[in-house]
């Protein structure tokens, strides 16, 4: 039997210390002593055989198994889970900072599993803040009732440490849920902050008059829109006098000059009798002065 569970406490998949059920599950398991040991302890420079224990390693099925056992049990010699000596010596090194929460889990569902020191402190502080006796937490980790006595003591004046620097940490307050009421919403206050008030019109600007002539009908209160003629429906009384047209726009004047007429600069020899109209800007920068001078001096 593999697994020793209730329903409550589903298996977590981690190996136990004790459970040696994954070596018959293993890619190598049937092989002769002596190649195995051929094959799984090479020497440092038999690369054919460190060759094919990594490709009988890359197909096994219990592969984390096998590298967990040697970490765990500090087998440093021969070929695990994979990794030569070399490979594996920097996980050996590091596993006493190695902090997976799923050995936490399952160490409290009741689960004999290997602890490392990081995850032996996180399970002593659960304990302490869960309300463990120290009787229980002796027996769970398999230590001496004055041991446990001393750990929890540690771990309540962690605690008290803490709330004295940084004071104790105020409890959640639990958001209340509006529930919805059967009937319509009710109706907010007037003065409340969140009632919606009233925001007048704003009146409608001159440029929307071509939209009222192209067929829109003004509302009855509103004035005469400049520059819409509205049909005035028959009376009985007399008939008013139509307005009169408009008057009709003035031609565009010519613009004359103030100054007097200039004579070219090419036909000044010809008389004071031959003349010609210039423009401000065909004039040169040295002839504007000329421009406002008879052409008498100018000649």
């Amino acid at each position: 039997m593999r697994h020793i569970t209730t329903h409550d406490t589903p298996p977590t998949g981690l190996r136990g210390i004790g459970d040696t059920s994954w070596h018959t599950r293993g890619a190598c398991h049937g092989m002769d002593v002596e190649d195995a040991d051929a094959v799984f302890f090479p020497g440092p420079r038999d690369h054919e055989d460190i060759a094919e224990a990594k490709e009988l390693c890359g197909w096994c099925p219990v592969r984390r198994d096998c590298l967990d056992f040697a970490l765990e049990n500090v087998l440093k010699e021969g070929i695990w889970g994979g990794l030569t000596e070399a490979e594996r010596r920097p996980l050996h090194d590091g596993l006493h900072r190695r902090l997976d929460y799923r050995r936490v889990t399952a160490f409290f569902q009741g689960r004999d599993v290997h602890l490392t020191e990081a995850e032996r402190q996180v399970v002593i502080d659960h304990a302490y803040v869960r309300g463990w006796r120290p009787d229980r937490l002796a027996a769970a980790l398999q230590i001496s009732h004055k041991h446990a006595r001393d750990l929890l003591r540690q771990a309540a004046n962690k605690v008290f440490d803490r709330d004295r620097t940084y004071g104790v940490p105020r409890p959640k307050k639990k958001r209340k849920k509006a529930t919805p009421s059967t009937g319509g919403p009710a109706p907010a206050a007037p003065g409340a902050p969140g009632a919606q008030q009233p925001v007048a019109r704003p009146a409608t600007p001159a440029s929307a008059a071509p939209e009222a002539a192209s067929g829109s009908t003004p509302p009855a209160d509103a004035g005469p829109t400049k520059g819409v003629r509205r049909t005035v429906p028959a009376s009985s009384g007399p008939t008013a006098p139509p307005d009169p047209p408009d008057p009709p726009d003035p031609p565009p004047q010519e613009r004359c000059h103030s100054s007097p007429p200039v004579k070219p600069i090419e036909d000044r020899a010809a008389g004071p009798g031959v003349t010609r109209r210039e423009s401000w800007d065909q004039l040169s920068f040295p002839e504007a002065p000329l421009a406002h001078a008879p052409v008498g001096k100018a000649a």
